[in-house]
């Protein structure tokens, strides 16, 4: 029963649709295949640590309605402030390798943005607090169900 809760919740899961989605669809059109996996690889390290935090006791803190307030506030402005960066000061710089211009990336670059994009977002500790709930108080899983319910979300 666990492994079909976790499969459930995971298809739930991909089938969000948020300003992440949106970058790493725009990173894989722009930088190509591997960029987008690593920006990937930068969103799903970023939720193993929201998961592992808010698990061990910081959801408490979260619960308050101040501090969420202030975390949508703070998330939604620096959201804000990574698109006036990409619309006004970005300088896309290209390599041209035999008479075709090639994008320059380095692939920790794209792991960053995933993972501080992903980590800002307002939304996603929220959702993840909603899961930790879910899994806990309505399913009951105790320490170690809840790792497999949270290993096969992913």
């Amino acid at each position: 029963m666990i492994l079909l809760n976790g499969i459930k919740f995971g298809f739930i899961l991909s089938l969000l649709i948020g300003p992440v989605f949106f970058a790493l669809l725009q990173t894989s059109i722009e930088k190509g295949f591997w960029s987008g996996v690593w920006m990937a690889i930068g969103v799903s390290i970023s939720d193993v640590i929201y998961v592992s935090i808010l698990y061990f006791g910081l959801s408490q803190l979260v619960g308050d309605p101040k501090f969420r307030a202030m975390l949508a506030y703070g998330g939604g402005i620096v959201l804000v402030l990574f698109g006036a960066y990409y619309i006004f000061f970005k300088n896309r710089r290209n390599t041209v390798l035999n008479g075709q211009v090639v994008a320059e990336s380095k692939f920790y670059k794209h792991l960053l943005k995933g993972l501080v994009l992903n980590g800002l977002s307002p939304m996603v500790p929220i959702f993840w607090i909603g899961a930790i709930s879910i899994a806990t108080i309505d399913y009951g899983y105790q320490r170690g169900m809840d790792f497999v319910y949270f290993l096969v979300v992913y």
